[in-house]
């Protein structure tokens, strides 16, 4: 017997509103025996429809109860409503996309008896042994290939879609528990659904006035106690809840599609005062009703929720969207990200090619590895000394080395005149360590040692009125270099004093900041030459092992290293030690362009590597080649309101470079690790663009999460390649891999009108990687652990502007931002005779990393 199919992206067929009350009525044209959609699924009260409906979590979670039954459904299960059964919704811990089965009841599904009739045992959430596993992924393929058909609408999709949902009953009727009910069941469950049924039509008539519990037992002629337990066992919720809900969901709905004052709103709804509704809204959906209006309004405004969705190839008119109380229907453009992030990969219907970037990765879990150092910890940098005087510095530093551990820190400003460090009194020079002892005890303790910038001049010597930033750094050489000599032995003295030498022995004593800059440094290189042998000699006379270098000088024109060549051969020629050449890389150029505006050009993704093997040539080619090279500022700019320093982009640009170029130099120090930093005036806005790692509220960037994925590797490389780079410590494999787009030619090219407070995502060159990835050599039970960071899942820029970009959010929604940042995780146990293999989707700008832990028995 062939059926009609009828498909849409949205409901059709008459509006849907649950009708007169929460019996949902699906209207099949034609006798079209299947709709299926793709949709977000938010909060809904009880309700039950004739229609068999089979729901399967794309993305994220969704909390469904169904015949007073819990089931908590995340990314990949699917469950089976049976028709007439009590179910609701429950929105889950992330936003989610949901794809929905509903089909006829009056579908054949064996002689005598329709699918209406059956009761299937059908979810994929208590199901974990071998054979059912593979039961639910034959389903669950089955389940992609509808989302992949959906999105694409390719010719004759209809039919594809008719195709896979057969064999989806086909495969759930051959493994899954079910029963054909009898007549008496009918009549019994078609007794008690009436009684539930009569009483959601008197709510949703009702309502508005005050409805006691007394109220609905009456309907039913129950006393209220018998009542209270027959509803509760029924719909899973207490009366009371089941009514604040429904109540909720008229006054949402009013909120949004009305002008109409809250204490209007709250009257109509049925609660008693304003006072009432806020308590309901936040019980209901965790915030007031003019927050969820503020939030509503932002993401239908913004547009930003299609600016991250990706739809470059796909170009159609928005469908207008249809909002019920039941889910909220994703447009076009969301439905057909779903097809790049479940491309199928077992499917019996032909899927068309996409242009999307594929990677196998197959390895031998037991090829011998390499060792390789994790140069990316040794050095961080933050702003300047007095900021680490501050205890909000301090607490997000204190986090930062729980969980990354970095070995050194570097910042300006040790000698400016807010440290307090140099005086005169009658020219004698007068020194005070006060401030310098609060902020080294203090790294000390939490384990990171200093590489000390030597800077800026204090005010007693300074030989002009140059300064830098905000805090007015003075960038000129000193009135009197034995003074100023005098000043870097005194304190190094102080602190083998106060540390003793073997501690001390171990840090970096660096000379200045950017004296190839004419912002930094207002005397001629020969100046800072001579600045260099007079620092060197104070410090070497101390202790010859003491380690010093520079010039910490910053990238010229197209890779200009002339200052370093200059530099070193002064030293060579003077007899002058150099330890440690210390240089600064940020990817980007300035162009002045025809009407003399200047551009921040962004070079290709090339471009770290390739400027830090300038470094390592240059070097090599001296007399100091046994000289550490440290680069001792790197990010992906050289602006402090560079809007993309909060976006998703950092975290594998960080992972991207870092692996890219490992062996080439010693340390690779990321510009800085908080925006507590003031090189220019505090900027007003929560994500301005800053350099930091975590922002000033103390929520951690995508970018501080690319060093998180890093510090989860192994300690030897056993394979690597442009996407993916593969350890082992001890029994367990780390595979790391990464989705690096680089910007687009637009904006590399210096256009950034694209690049908006709101709008961060338009000026990337943007793919979807899918990688095959097969582990050899393995055997027995292992412990996998997934991580997962994308902009769906863990960006805290991008859970900012989900939830409305609030300019000046209150503390309570920072503490729901810091519950969203960070890579979602999975744990799960395998079995395998050799072989582990996967398939992995990783979105535009995503980091996916999956560890295998072995397990004796």
């Amino acid at each position: 017997m062939m059926f009609a199919l009828s498909l849409s992206s949205s409901f059709f067929g008459r509006e849907v509103y649950f009708m007169d009350f929460h019996y949902e009525l699906i209207d099949f044209k034609d006798q079209v025996p299947i709709k299926s959609f793709i949709v977000e699924i938010g909060d809904f009260a009880p309700h039950l429809h004739d229609e068999v409906e089979i729901i399967f979590v794309a993305r994220g979670n969704v909390h469904i109860v169904a015949s007073n039954k819990n089931y908590w459904l995340n990314t990949n299960d699917f469950m089976v409503i049976n028709s007439r059964e009590i179910h609701y919704f429950q929105r889950g811990n992330d936003e989610n996309i949901v794809l929905i089965i509903q089909l006829d009841p009056n579908i054949p599904i064996m002689p005598h008896s329709t699918l209406g009739l059956v009761r299937l045992e059908c979810n994929s959430v208590d199901l974990s042994d071998s054979r059912t596993k593979a039961i639910c992924d034959k389903v669950r393929d089955n389940l992609k290939c509808i989302i992949y058909e959906i999105c694409t609408k390719e010719k004759h999709y209809e039919l594809a879609v008719y195709f896979l949902v057969l064999k989806i009953l086909t495969i759930i009727f051959r493994n899954f528990p079910y029963r054909v009910m009898g007549k008496e069941e009918i009549k019994s469950d078609n007794e008690y659904l009436d009684r539930i049924t009569k009483i959601f039509r008197y709510v949703e008539e009702n309502y508005m006035y005050d409805i006691s519990l007394h109220d609905a037992a009456s309907l039913l002629h129950l006393n209220e106690y018998y009542f209270a337990h027959f509803f509760k066992k029924y719909t899973g919720l207490s009366f009371g809840k089941y009514l604040t809900k429904i109540r909720v969901e008229k006054a949402k709905k009013l909120i949004m599609d009305s002008d109409k004052p809250l204490t209007e709103i709250a009257i109509e709804c049925g609660f008693s005062s304003v006072k009432m509704l806020h308590r309901a809204f936040r019980s209901v959906e965790g915030c007031s009703p003019s927050e969820y209006k503020y939030s509503k309004i932002r993401e239908l405004k913004s547009n930003l929720s299609h600016e991250k969705l990706g739809t470059k190839s796909y170009n159609i008119k928005r469908k207008d969207m249809q909002y019920t109380q039941y889910v909220a229907v994703i447009d076009d453009r969301s439905v057909l990200d779903m097809s790049y992030y479940y491309s199928p990969s077992n499917c019996d219907v032909v899927i068309a090619e996409r242009s999307e970037q594929s990677v196998k990765i197959t390895l031998d879990a037991n090829k011998q590895g390499k060792p390789f150092t994790p140069y990316w910890k040794k050095l961080i940098c933050a702003g300047r000394a007095a900021e680490g005087l501050r205890e909000a510095w301090r607490d997000q530093l204190r986090e930062l080395q729980r969980e990354l551990k970095f070995e050194y820190i570097r910042f300006h400003g040790i000698f400016h005149d807010d440290m307090m460090v140099y005086d005169e009194q009658d020219g004698i020079p007068v020194f005070n360590w006060q401030y310098v002892d609060s902020l080294f005890d203090f790294l000390l303790k939490i384990d990171l040692r200093p590489m000390v910038e030597l800077g800026f001049m204090p005010d007693k010597l300074k030989s002009g009125n140059k300064t830098v930033f905000w805090w007015k750094g003075n960038v000129t050489p000193p009135n009197d270099y034995s003074k100023w000599a005098k000043l870097v032995r005194e304190l190094v003295i102080h602190w083998i004093n106060r540390y003793g030498k073997s501690e001390v022995l171990k840090w970096y004593f660096e000379v200045w900041n950017e004296p190839n800059h004419g912002d930094f440094w207002d005397g001629s290189k020969e100046d800072y030459f001579k600045l260099y042998e007079h620092t060197v000699k104070a410090i070497k006379a101390i202790d010859e092992r003491l380690k010093v270098g520079g010039p910490a000088v910053f990238q010229g024109p197209e890779g200009d290293l002339s200052w370093i060549e200059d530099f070193l051969a002064f030293c060579k020629n003077n007899n002058l030690p150099v330890d440690f050449v210390s240089y600064h890389h940020y990817p980007v150029a300035v162009a002045i362009d025809e009407n003399d505006n200047t551009l921040i050009i962004c070079n290709d993704d090339d471009s770290t590597y390739q400027g830090l093997k300038r470094v390592r040539d240059v070097v090599m080619r001296t007399s100091y080649k046994n000289a550490e090279i440290i680069i001792s500022e790197w990010n992906s700019s050289f602006s402090a309101r560079d809007l993309v320093h909060d976006t998703m982009y950092k975290a594998p640009f960080v992972i991207h470079n870092v692996l890219k170029c490992l062996g080439l130099v010693d340390a690779l120090g990321w510009w800085v690790f908080s925006d507590i930093f003031e090189e220019i005036p505090l900027d007003n806005r929560m994500f301005h663009g800053g350099f930091g790692l975590i922002n000033i509220q103390g929520l951690k960037k995508p970018s501080y999460y690319g060093y998180w994925f890093l510090s989860k590797l192994g300690t030897e490389e056993i394979a690597s390649g442009d996407c993916y780079f593969v350890t082992r410590k001890e029994d367990s494999i780390q595979i790391l891999m990464w989705n690096y787009c680089h910007f687009n030619e637009e904006f590399a090219s210096g256009d950034r009108t694209k690049l908006t407070e709101y709008s961060r995502y338009e000026i990337f060159d943007e793919k979807r990687l899918h990688i095959n990835l097969e582990v050899k050599g393995l055997s027995g039970k292992y412990r996998v652990k997934e991580y997962v960071l994308d902009r769906n899942h863990g960006s805290v820029f991008d859970a900012w502007i989900e939830m409305g970009a609030p300019a000046n959010p209150s503390q309570e929604e920072i503490d729901f931002l810091k519950k969203k940042m960070g890579p979602e995780c999975r744990f799960y146990t395998v079995e395998t005779d050799g072989v582990f293999q996967k398939t992995i989707a990783i979105e535009p700008h995503g980091v996916c990393l999956i560890e295998l832990c072995k397990i004796y028995e």
